[in-house]
């Protein structure tokens, strides 16, 4: 497939890297994902995600396995890219052609663990830097300061201060 950038008119002068005509090979798909270092998640993968790491690609609804094959550092040293901010995730064993300009939710895992007690952000309160829940002990409402591990959007492991069967109040 070839893709030729329409901008350029006859006579226009070009400038040194421009591009004027990328050929895609369909059976090579690379994905793009441009970093907001602004944001905490995108630092946490500028810091964490090498040349090599795996990655969960989710494209109309079928999941792939994807494998980053450029990150930030790489795209530093080049000239023809738009920002060096810039992750390239290669897709693997695909089995439907995929649209230039589709979308895909792409999910790494930076770290894992087992056997953990996870809560929701909703249940878990802060005071200055301590965090702490309710628990119902004895009958009676108590306060018990947590210790939080990893942590997504809406998640948190407990790490220290909980242990697995105690009663959460809701609020």
């Amino acid at each position: 497939m070839i893709f030729v950038n329409r901008s350029i008119k006859k006579g226009d002068s070009i400038g040194v890297n421009k591009t004027i005509v990328s050929i895609v090979n369909n059976n090579d798909v690379k994905l793009e994902y441009t970093l907001n270092v602004a944001l905490e998640k995108d630092r946490l993968l500028q810091d964490n995600v090498r040349i090599g790491t795996k990655a969960k690609v989710i494209i109309n609804s079928r999941e792939y396995e994807g494998e980053v094959v450029m990150t930030p550092h790489q795209a530093m040293n080049r000239t023809d890219l738009p920002s060096p901010n810039i992750l390239w995730i290669d897709l693997i064993d695909y089995d439907q052609e995929i649209d230039m300009g589709s979308f895909a939710k792409i999910i790494f895992t930076l770290d894992k663990r087992d056997d953990v007690i996870v809560l929701s952000k909703d249940l878990i309160q802060k005071f200055g830097s301590t965090y702490y829940v309710r628990v119902l002990e004895n009958g009676q409402k108590v306060e018990k300061t947590i210790v939080l591990g990893l942590e997504n959007e809406t998640s948190a492991e407990i790490v220290q201060g909980l242990k697995e069967g105690e009663k959460i109040i809701l609020k």
